[in-house]
């Protein structure tokens, strides 16, 4: 079999969600990994065995020698007693984990997405239709996107719009030296009130998911975030995405992007927003620190503590 690292730009020609069913089926039914068993148990009820171990082996699941096809035991002892939406579960887990191909091209398509009236939504061009057509068909199998035919537009699915997000968030990256730029540009309290959260959150989460913990803005300013860190509790990790305002320690006032107020709306109770109180240049208040979560609801509906000012508009000459 040829090395998985090597793929072509389509990483999902000819993968299919039942096709991988299958294959995983098998693997746990046959006592011995001889791959030539495994391949002719998988023939009889599917196809496109050499694709389909590449992406089980590409995403870290089995272990494939010359002869042999092993399932990893972390994922073996997932998979064992459960039922096909579980191991469809397991297999998103196993994408978004870490970086490779089919991360990169599934992200690729949703970035095309585009977050409109509340909802993450794409309406293809005939050109665009069909080049992303493999992965579009994987991604309605495994129930990320759903397809409206009297609109004619793909939706991301509400429970996965934290995939949508990471796409935003890696579609804009800055380079290396762009980046150095862009931190020596930033603005010095604003940047040192981001550091100061930055260890905050470090610190919050623990040595054991101090990893999750990383400075977006940096990187992609139009992330609509400024951190992504994590909220741990029952042994589990939820995404959460951290916006920080400098305020005064008096009335806390801040000012919101439309960017950051469409991006609030569409993590709602995953998206946190950290008012740190500034005592002098740079200094903050962190044991003053206000932290909010899905701030649209409680802002735009508690008039009674928060005064919210609808019409400000920012302008600036064209350079």
């Amino acid at each position: 079999m040829s090395d998985s690292s090597k793929h072509n730009e389509n990483s999902f020609e000819s993968i299919d969600l039942k096709n991988i069913l299958i294959l995983i089926s098998v693997l746990v039914e046959t006592d011995l990994g001889m791959k030539s068993v495994i391949k002719q148990r998988f023939n009889q009820q599917a196809a496109n065995f050499d694709k389909t171990l590449s992406f089980l082996h590409t995403l870290g699941g089995v272990e494939i020698s010359d002869n042999e096809i092993i399932l990893e035991d972390d994922f073996e002892k997932l998979i064992r007693n459960s039922d096909n939406k579980i191991l469809q579960r397991h297999i998103l887990d196993l994408i978004k984990k870490k970086n490779n191909p089919y991360q990169s091209e599934i992200l690729k398509y949703l970035s095309k997405f585009r977050h409109i009236s509340g909802s993450i939504e794409y309406k293809p061009t005939n050109i665009y239709r069909g080049k992303f057509s493999d992965v579009r068909n994987f991604l309605i199998e495994i129930g990320i996107v759903n397809y409206d035919y009297e609109s004619d537009k793909y939706y991301v699915l509400p429970e996965h719009i934290h995939l949508f997000a990471l796409a935003l968030e890696k579609s804009s990256s800055y380079t290396p030296p762009k980046l150095k730029q862009k931190l020596i540009q930033k603005d010095k309290i604003g940047s040192a009130a981001e550091s100061a959260i930055l260890k905050y959150e470090k610190n919050r989460v623990g040595k054991e998911y101090e990893k999750f913990v990383e400075h977006i803005s940096v990187k992609n300013e139009a992330a609509g975030y400024d951190i992504k860190s994590v909220t741990v509790g029952g042994g589990k990790t939820e995404p959460r995405y951290v916006e920080v305002k400098a305020v005064s320690p008096d009335s806390y006032k801040f000012y919101w992007s439309q960017n950051e107020l469409r991006v609030a709306e569409l993590l709602n109770t995953n998206y946190y927003l950290y008012l740190l109180p500034v005592i002098s240049k740079m200094e903050f208040a962190t044991d003053k620190i206000k932290i909010i979560s899905d701030p649209i609801t409680v802002i735009f509906d508690n008039s009674d503590t928060w005064n919210v000012e609808p019409d400000v508009v920012c302008c600036s000459l064209n350079t």
